[in-house]
């Protein structure tokens, strides 16, 4: 007995440890449950077979004991409460805010039971703004809950009406026109009158024909919208069919306050023709000297565009009084660019896109790609530099004189050489100093400091001495290019004929310009730098000079003007990848930088390189060069423009009507479209819930103040209450209901405890997506329906029947187990007690005998004598 005790007490304990590892038992449920997702977007259209199939789903579904599920699916997912009501629940829908079926058909799993036979039945036309429609449909037959798709909406043709509006541009600046989109479709050949709207206010309308296919693009230029967030719309007012749709589309355009525009040049000059387009556009142009200052990444942050302008670069290790765009610059202009989505457009000229470009930072986001000299294949040169070093030079520009920036400048034209092509350098008055002797360019490094002790004499320049002189030096060099750079002031050139200072001369001496057309046949070449007004007394001898010398003739008033000349006449000169000769132009790419300019007349020079593959070029020369190119780098835009933009190339674009034109499409293309940014801000609408994440980066402020707009078709602002929070290292959220269920847009800008902008994001429940094509999407439909065992156009009959599988009702084990184990301890306890009393009853009957003195253990036994 005991025995069978602790048995049953073992086998309770194993029972009620096993209890909780047991699995429950599936029983069969005859229970059926049914949801309906009824797709009420605006691509279906007034949707009467969908509304015609849940009437009578409704009157069937309590006789045939089928629980139903209506869920009403747009802009948001609504689980109706009252189904089976005479009328559905009022829940106003955005009809142009597109439809979420997967949230759909995810509340519709949701609101159905675990058991029995379950199913969903989706009357759509498959076409959703977002979400993964495919996904949760899979999650449903993963659940054994079959789905069916019943397709409703009108044919594509079935009524005229209005599909996606879209602008352009989602953000323009103040002045720009806003370009805004519609598609049309209807009939073959039908005439619509479309009207556009800007916050509920009509702003004009038209007609237009549709295609063959009864198609057509409206568009629609507003120029009137000031500065802020606006709500623009269309609406079909009539049309030559006999049925139209009036049912409004939407989009949203923010309008932002004046661009910001930044040029940087070397010198005092702006591009003119570029210049004076941005300010006809409203801009505010600001202007920096990079001999006056340096680009800073702060000052970058505050533009929404920069103008390179003809600069040259900075070189390591190079000591000059005028030096180009630093590295350090460079790569500002870089992340600029890059992660701050800014704008850059940046030009050709005397130093702009040179060989030093290549393998800079800055070369990396060009969308044109420029070679270094090393892999040109052009022929050695030696050239010999001639400088006037008459009193007049001594005058002061700037903070340096005449002398020390024409000394510089011959510095500057000598590093655009190989260091194997040879240079002279000297400094004439009535004799030639010789600085540095015919030399390889890269031994001038060595003698720098003797080429800048040159200092300004006095009287003048002896032209036929310093002529005589270089072509001596250059009589024996091998090179095949052979060139003189002479610098002379336009009013004292004197010693014009040989051996004769002063004029007048007699006509028998040997004369300068005689001179250079001799050299010239003997294969050396001059070019003049004359420093004066065009009416100087020797302006016009030392422009025959060069004319006969075959070079080219420079005349300029300002010496900061000598670094731009020198360094062209010497790229020029060593055939680099600078071409100063007329190119005509031609259309490559289109490109909206280019949109109804005509013709472009002919170029006097640009800078040779090569487009990226990636790149869109607009224009290109005669023979395929770029001359206009643009891509996308990072966030931001660059363009290109191998030409100069305003000075002595594009001379013959000074009368083209289509300049101007041209230089303001090029702004308002390249300019930054988003607000300078520090921290990665996105912003999406959840049906009339506005959501915000912010992600910033390690070392950036702290996010601390949210501001958050919504906006309404009006396109009023409404402040919305939100706080964001902390939810993981970097990271912060918000949330705030809309309050508005016509809320189409909504507006985040974050700022740190400063007030200072971190970043900015806008976001449009818009439905362009699904309205891209208007109809039934059958092919989606029968995939989907193939995906969970669905079946696609079923009757009503047919999704009250059973679902082919049916999940069956858990029936845990465990409380039966805990059952038997409580059985099990008290028939131990009633056995442990049985078998005490037992005990108890048999001693009681047992006789007791009388103890004799052998049991007496006091009585001790007598001892052996």
């Amino acid at each position: 007995m005991r025995r069978l005790s602790l048995g049953m007490r073992g086998i309770a304990i194993a029972i009620l440890v096993a209890s909780a590892f047991v699995p429950d038992l599936d029983r069969p449920s005859s229970r059926q449950s049914l949801a309906l997702v009824l797709d009420e977007s605006f691509s279906v259209g007034a949707n009467h077979m969908g509304h015609a199939f849940l009437a009578e789903l409704r009157e069937q579904a309590l006789s045939a004991q089928v629980e139903l599920n209506v869920v009403r699916v747009a802009d948001r997912a609504v689980l109706e409460r009252n189904v089976h009501g005479s009328e559905a629940d009022p829940t106003d829908f955005i009809a142009n805010a597109g439809s979420v079926l997967e949230d759909g058909v995810r509340l519709a799993i949701a609101a159905l039971p675990d058991e029995g036979s379950r199913r969903i039945v989706v009357a759509t036309d498959g076409r959703g703004t977002r979400g993964d429609l495919r996904a949760a449909v899979e999650d449903a037959a993963s659940r054994g809950i079959a789905v069916d798709f019943i397709g409703v909406g009108e044919a594509p043709l079935e009524r005229t009406r209005l599909g996606a509006m879209s602008a352009v541009q989602s953000r323009v600046a103040e002045g720009e026109s806003v370009e805004l989109e519609v598609e049309v479709q209807g009939q073959p050949h039908e005439r619509v009158l479309v009207e556009h709207y800007r916050d509920r206010a009509a702003i004009g309308a038209r007609w237009t024909t549709l295609d063959a296919d009864g198609r057509a693009t409206v568009r629609h230029a507003e120029s009137q919208a000031g500065s802020g967030m606006h709500v623009f719309e269309a609406q079909i007012l009539a049309a030559s069919g006999e049925r139209f749709d009036r049912t409004r589309s939407k989009t949203a355009v923010l309008v932002m306050g004046k661009p910001k525009v930044l040029v940087v040049t070397l010198f005092g000059d702006q591009p003119t023709l570029l210049v004076d387009a941005i300010r006809q556009s409203e801009a505010e142009v600001e202007h920096l000297q990079l001999t006056d200052g340096r680009l800073e990444a702060d000052r970058l942050s505050e533009v929404d565009l920069v103008v390179l302008s003809d600069l040259p670069l900075e070189r390591a290790g190079e000591v000059s009084l005028v030096s180009g765009l630093s590295t350090q610059a460079q790569d500002a202009l870089v992340e600029y660019v890059r992660d701050q989505g800014g704008g850059l457009v940046a030009t050709g000229g005397a130093f702009g896109f040179g060989p030093d470009y290549a393998d800079t930072s800055l070369a990396r986001i060009l969308p044109i790609r420029i070679e270094d000299q090393g892999e040109v294949d052009d022929p050695p040169v030696a050239m010999a530099v001639m400088l006037d070093r008459s009193g007049s030079m001594g005058a002061r520009v700037g903070t340096h004189t005449k002398m020390e920036l024409a000394v510089e400048a011959s510095l500057a034209a000598a590093a655009t050489l190989r260091g194997t092509d040879r240079i002279a350098i000297a400094a004439v008055d009535v004799a030639s100093r010789w600085s540095q002797r015919l030399a390889p360019a890269s031994e001038l490094g060595a003698r720098r400091d003797d080429v800048r002790s040159i200092r300004a004499g006095g009287g003048g320049i002896y032209v036929f001495t310093a002529l005589a002189d270089a072509y001596r030096e250059l009589a024996e060099a091998h090179e095949p290019i052979r060139h003189v750079l002479l610098f002379s002031d336009t009013a004292d050139s004197e010693e014009q004929h040989q051996g004769c200072p002063f004029r007048p001369c007699r006509s028998t001496l040997p004369w300068a310009v005689d001179f250079a057309r001799d050299a010239r046949t003997a294969g050396i070449t001059t070019s003049v730098v004359g420093i004066g007004q065009a009416r100087d007394p020797d302006t016009r001898f030392l422009q025959e000079l060069a004319v006969a010398g075959g070079g080219r003739f420079y005349l300029t008033t300002r010496g900061a003007d000598l670094r731009r000349i020198f360094v062209t006449e010497t790229r020029a000169a060593a055939l680099s990848n600078l071409r100063e000769e007329p190119m005509g132009v031609r259309r490559a790419d289109p490109s909206p930088m280019i949109q109804g300019i005509g013709d472009v007349p002919t170029l006097s020079g640009f800078v040779q390189s090569q487009v990226r593959s990636t790149a869109d070029t607009a224009l290109v020369t005669a023979e395929g060069q770029p001359l206009l190119a643009s891509w996308r780098y990072g966030l931001g835009t660059v363009v290109a423009l191998t030409t100069d933009a305003g000075g002595r190339w594009t001379q013959s674009w000074n009368d083209w009507p289509g300049a101007g034109q041209m230089m303001r499409q090029i702004v308002r293309f390249a300019q930054r479209r988003r607000a300078a940014t520090r921290a990665d801000v996105e912003l999406w609408l959840e049906g009339d819930q506005v959501v915000v994440r912010v992600d910033v980066p390690l070392g950036e402020a702290t996010p601390e103040r949210l501001e958050l707009f919504a906006y309404g078709p009006d396109g009023e602002a409404k402040r919305l209450d939100a706080s964001l929070e902390r939810v993981a290292p970097g990271r912060w959220e918000a949330r705030a209901r809309a309050n508005d269920a016509h809320t189409t847009v909504a507006m985040a800008r974050v700022r740190d405890d400063q007030g200072r902008l971190l970043g900015e994001e806008v976001a449009e429940q818009t439905a362009v997506g699904e309205l891209a094509q208007l109809g039934l999407d059958g092919a989606l439909l029968d995939s989907l329906a193939a995906l969970a065992e669905g079946r696609r156009d079923p009757e009503v009959q047919d999704v009250l029947a059973p679902a082919p599988r049916s999940a069956p009702v858990p029936m845990p084990v465990w409380p039966y187990l805990l059952v038997l184990a409580a059985i099990l301890v008290v028939l131990d306890v009633w056995l442990r007690r049985f078998e005490k009393r037992r005990h108890v009853d048999l001693s009681a009957l047992m006789p007791r005998s009388t103890p004799t003195a052998a049991d007496d253990p006091s009585e001790e036994l007598p001892r052996a004598a």
